[in-house]
């Protein structure tokens, strides 16, 4: 092999080599920051959430379970969260 082509052949394999990297560079973050960014997903739809449907996020709904919101002696009629509710 000449010179020329031991050289071209370096390259090849440096490039490889950074690929690689690269390649378990961003498997391990993904890996590390993924679970954070579906945490972060699920608290965002909890704040936006609106279980009763009324149109009122249940942050600020009196009663977020209750699309009449019935209040009676100063508390929700409807106190139990439905299962498909987050």
């Amino acid at each position: 092999m000449n010179k020329k082509a031991a050289i071209e052949m370096e390259k090849v394999v440096a490039a490889a080599l950074v690929l690689l990297v690269l390649v378990v560079l961003i498997i391990t973050f993904s890996r590390l920051y993924g679970k954070e960014t579906k945490t972060t997903e699920s608290q965002i739809d909890k704040l936006s959430s609106d279980c009763d449907g009324d149109g009122t996020p249940d942050l600020v709904d009196k009663c977020p379970y209750d699309e009449d919101n019935e209040i009676k002696d100063n508390k929700c009629v409807v106190t139990q969260k439905p299962a498909d509710c987050p």
